[in-house]
């Protein structure tokens, strides 16, 4: 019996647009809100000295996931005079959501008009990096052509301010280096070379409880007095242990190094951790699209902003190897290697 080779069409980023609330929200201003609101004085400047974050986008009362993910979708329809009614399938990626049901993917969907199965995929930071995988796979595979995968972060709505004492500080901490974003971003078949080549994740889940927004759930239904909690060293910690050997080895079984790598798109939360991780696994400043000292932590929407970032730029080049990094509370790290 003869055998036929088939080839699976790859997935490719073919276009990438990013959207942010107008209302820049200083360390400092947050500081002295802080110190108002709360009574605990804040001393000044510390949240920049310990994150390097200067100041980030913050939503209104009135902008959700799903107005920042679409007001990204209709900037991306517009740039590249896409209909949205051809796009096969919706995939909204966040680590928030407008509400526990539906899924967000609907009230995105019905803002900008696609005509489309939606659904929402929800792995705290790295909801971008699994959408992309999944969308991947589901264009491999011949399901889908054209899939957006819309993502909208309004997370600087959880920011405490009513702190207490030092210990309260510290406990919401991790809040402090929030900004909201939302992005869009168009993945299709690919027929040029490029496209995604591989994608790798893992998942230490004993430390689940180690950043969490406990509210909402059967869990902890009540929603009263909700707020984030995080350990940021302990998360710090972990992904210093994991990352830079489960990078290693993905980059070797990928038959590709270090060197070889154009742009690196990782995850960002504060500017020191950045810069400690870069170092760690050996990336140069060049490859890095630095964002987090001026636009925050923008959970799941910082990689694919990076992306978008460089393009208008102009600095991705047909035939560039791209590298991301995703890595999220629960705690789980995911590695995607790309050719622009």
């Amino acid at each position: 019996m003869s055998e036929t080779n088939i080839t699976m069409p790859r997935s490719k980023i073919q276009a990438v647009s990013y959207h942010f609330p107008e209302k820049h929200l200083s360390s400092v201003d947050l500081e002295e809100s802080i110190s108002a609101e709360g009574g605990y004085p804040v001393k000044s400047g510390i949240i920049e000295t310990i994150t390097g974050i200067k100041y980030r986008h913050a939503a209104d009362r009135d902008t959700y996931n799903s107005t920042l993910a679409a007001a990204a979708c209709r900037k991306l329809f517009e740039e590249r005079s896409i209909d949205p009614k051809s796009i096969d399938l919706l995939i909204f990626a966040s680590a928030g959501q407008d509400i526990m049901e539906p899924a967000t993917a609907h009230i995105v969907s019905n803002i900008i008009d696609t005509k489309c199965p939606v659904f929402d995929l929800t792995d705290a930071c790295n909801s971008f990096l699994d959408a992309l995988h999944v969308g991947d796979a589901l264009i491999r595979c011949g399901t889908y052509k054209k899939i957006l995968i819309a993502t909208g972060e309004v997370t600087t709505k959880t920011i405490q301010r009513k702190i207490v004492d030092r210990n309260d500080f510290k406990e919401c901490f991790t809040g402090y280096t929030f900004g909201d974003a939302g992005t869009a971003v168009l993945l299709t078949d690919a027929e040029d070379g490029a496209g995604i080549i591989s994608s790798s994740f893992m998942a230490d889940s004993a430390l689940w409880d180690s950043a969490m927004f406990p509210g909402g759930g059967s869990r902890f239904p009540d929603t009263t007095g909700l707020r984030f909690h995080g350990n940021g060293e302990v998360l710090k910690q972990a992904f210093e242990s994991i990352g830079p050997s489960f990078i290693d080895n993905f980059l070797t079984e990928n038959e590709t190094d270090i060197p070889s790598i154009r742009h690196v798109f990782v995850h960002q939360v504060t500017k020191p951790y950045l810069d400690d991780f870069v170092q760690n696994c050996g990336f140069t400043p060049e490859q890095i699209e630095e964002t987090v000292s001026w636009c925050g932590n923008v959970a799941a929407a910082s990689i694919p902003l990076q992306w978008s970032l460089r393009a208008e730029k102009k600095l991705l080049r047909s035939g560039d190897l791209v590298l991301m990094i995703g890595m999220a509370g629960g705690i789980s790290i995911g590695v995607t290697l790309a050719r622009v």
